[in-house]
């Protein structure tokens, strides 16, 4: 229903929607997903649902773990190709991964996290050299991030997680159930999995966005400030 004024829906449509098995799916202004109308028959995907909550114990999901991992390096090292940096050794990372025991999914998630973010890291300060030098933060932040480029980096990773989850939802996935990422209250895990996939892209947006921007075009913010 994109592009459609909710006050003008009338609930004869909406019950129609319902009857032909078309999901509502209720946004922000801004396109973050805050709600959903659905078909009843939606549950009759219950089969893909339950083979999603039995990879959490039948090795399966520890396999997928691993995927996202290996998928997230291939796709930093596309964009540090497309700017001439140094890659990752690929081969040794998936070499190093293959390895680990995917029966146990707590704690191959421990060891994948440990050498995603070692890469990461490498990765990021790669990353940041291609930035105007007067906007280069020292590193990578996600919580309380007052620079203005880690927040650019957070805002598209934020849009590109509720465009993820709209596409979980379509699929009939369970959001909150993921693999890599830990099953937490309130954390869609499955939509932060897949949008390991999808970061570099993010990534690429805001190199070339920043290239045009000056110190003078962002509010400075302390952490003092934003405690008072």
């Amino acid at each position: 229903m994109k592009g459609y004024d909710a006050r003008m829906v009338s609930t004869g449509v909406l019950a129609s929607l319902g009857f032909w098995d078309i999901d509502v799916m209720v946004l922000t202004g801004r396109g973050r997903p805050v709600a959903m109308l659905k078909s009843l028959d939606d549950d009759s995907h219950v089969k893909t649902r339950i083979c999603q909550y039995e990879a959490l114990s039948n090795g399966k999901g520890g396999e997928i773990a691993k995927q996202v991992v290996l998928a997230k390096m291939r796709g930093q090292n596309s964009l540090l190709g497309k700017y001439d940096l140094r890659p990752h050794n690929v081969d040794a990372i998936a070499s190093k991964i293959e390895r680990l025991d995917s029966s146990d999914l707590d704690s191959v998630r421990k060891k994948l996290t440990g050498i995603e973010g070692k890469y990461s890291q490498s990765y990021f300060r790669q990353v940041f050299e291609l930035l105007p030098e007067k906007l280069r933060p020292q590193k990578r932040r996600k919580f309380k991030a007052y620079d203005g480029v880690n927040n650019l980096f957070n805002l598209a990773y934020e849009v590109l997680s509720w465009k993820i989850h709209r596409a979980v939802v379509k699929a009939k996935l369970e959001p909150y159930l993921g693999f890599l990422h830990s099953v937490q209250y309130g954390k869609p895990s499955l939509v932060c999995d897949l949008q390991e996939l999808y970061r570099y892209l993010m990534d690429d947006f805001v190199i070339g966005f920043c290239q045009g921007l000056k110190t003078g075009d962002f509010t400075t913010k302390s952490a003092r400030a934003a405690t008072n």
